[in-house]
């Protein structure tokens, strides 16, 4: 099977020439809680085809095998006696995927649960890159980065994360950083109970991790000052602002100490926290790196 087999062209000629005429208004919202008919058309149609490339292969076929009673037994809560066929959890697939009356969750988590246990194997990278080109293509909120499910609906947002998953890849140092990224982001991507506080907690502690590595100080305040002696050079005023940040994370209502209060941290909060905190991961990476 080539790469390119079932892949989706990002450009659709029809839609791009009436957009350009003027016979249909281009798209301007961001799709979030709501997934429209063209969507979820082009989402089916991917999973639909890597489903059946794997079938028409033969290690494939005990993998999509594997995955229809998966999602019949797992994604949908079903009994294994009662499962026939791959065609039975296919249908039900389907119809979650198309069904766009329903909420925009229940697709989202589907596809969440297909990647995330990697239910494709082989063709799971390429699945994941297909469906954020989608995502892309008709604005929706939400985009695939390491696996993981999250909403971000900027590709600055998007870049800045997944610049830093990549960034603290594979190296020992900085697997103490990776492991609070991954851990805000799944906090915050959770379609059906997010946490955003614990999310915030995870992305500062991610931060913390890196300047622990680099000046051996565990506590971020400290940390940041001691990045210069540590041969990071890093302006003051930045210093300040992230000082500052931290401080914001250790008083507000308990985001990173136990209270009784619920914290009172939103999605743009905790979106916000995430993408800033990775992004100065990988300039604390950038930097310690350059050290002579």
């Amino acid at each position: 099977m080539t790469g390119t087999r079932y892949r989706p062209d990002p450009r659709n000629t029809m839609t791009d020439f009436a957009t350009r005429n003027g016979f249909v208004e281009p798209r301007f919202e961001i799709q979030d809680r709501e997934l429209d008919k063209v969507t979820r058309k082009d989402i089916w149609n991917i999973t639909y085809a890597v489903w059946t490339n794997l079938n028409d292969e033969g290690a494939g076929y005990e993998i999509a095998k594997t995955f229809s009673r998966a999602v019949w037994t797992e994604f949908f809560d079903q009994l294994l006696d009662e499962y026939q066929n791959q065609g039975q959890s296919i249908t039900k697939v389907k119809h979650v995927i198309l069904d766009w009356a329903a909420p925009s969750w229940h697709t989202l988590s589907l596809l969440a649960f297909i990647v995330e246990n990697d239910y494709f194997d082989y063709h799971a990278a390429l699945y994941e890159e297909s469906l954020n080109e989608i995502f892309v293509k008709h604005l929706v909120g939400w985009r695939f980065i390491d696996g993981q499910l999250v909403r971000l609906d900027s590709e600055l947002e998007v870049a800045a994360v997944s610049e830093a998953m990549e960034d603290t890849r594979g190296e020992t140092a900085f697997e103490g950083s990776r492991h609070h990224l991954k851990r805000a982001v799944s906090k915050l991507s959770d379609l059906e109970n997010p946490d955003y506080p614990n999310s915030v907690k995870e992305s500062i502690s991610a931060v913390e991790a890196m300047v622990e590595h680099i000046t051996g100080e565990g506590v971020l305040s400290k940390g940041l000052k001691k990045l210069s002696a540590a041969g990071v050079d890093v302006h003051p005023a930045l210093l300040s602002g992230w000082d500052k940040l931290y401080g914001w994370t250790s008083d507000e209502g308990g985001v990173r100490h136990s209270t009784k209060a619920i914290p009172n941290v939103d999605q743009a909060t905790a979106r916000f926290m995430l993408v800033s905190c990775a992004g100065f991961v990988t300039f604390l990476i950038d930097r310690s790196r350059s050290r002579t």
